[in-house]
């Protein structure tokens, strides 16, 4: 989330400020969109476990969801097409969340701590940071 949202964001408004958006250009970025969603199988795969690979693969998908959404919505296609691609959008992310949380899940369950986010001393920069800001309030 924290490479993948900003990066969505970024890419609509450089793409709105700087791009040449007549018809046949949104045509083009269209299809070019989905090629920056070629690396969603570097997650399927498992091969994110790599902090590079990680980054450049949210960023990545950020990039093509962004151009996704720019040309979907400037494109004279049909409501119902623009409503669709919303939740196009929202399955792939939903995806990604799953997958991510399966990981999580697996990994969690070969510790020792099963889980319990409490006391994982694998957790505790996450978890320090959610009480400090608020997030979480500490057990009594």
């Amino acid at each position: 989330c924290f490479t993948f949202y900003p990066v969505i964001i970024i890419t609509i408004i450089l793409t709105l400020l700087f791009g040449e958006l007549n018809v046949y250009n949104l045509i083009i970025m269209y299809f070019i969109s989905f090629i920056f969603f070629i690396p969603i199988i570097l997650s399927v795969v498992g091969l994110t476990k790599h902090r590079f690979l990680k980054i450049f693969s949210k960023a990545s998908n950020g990039i093509g969801v962004g151009l996704h959404l720019v040309s979907v919505f400037l494109l004279p296609f049909p409501l119902i097409i623009k409503i669709l691609t919303l939740l196009e959008i929202n399955f792939l992310v939903g995806a990604i969340a799953y997958i991510r949380a399966n990981r999580i899940k697996k990994d969690c369950s070969k510790c020792d701590y099963q889980g319990n986010w409490d006391d994982c001393p694998g957790m505790k920069n996450i978890r320090d940071k959610l009480y400090e800001h608020g997030f979480r309030e500490r057990k009594s």
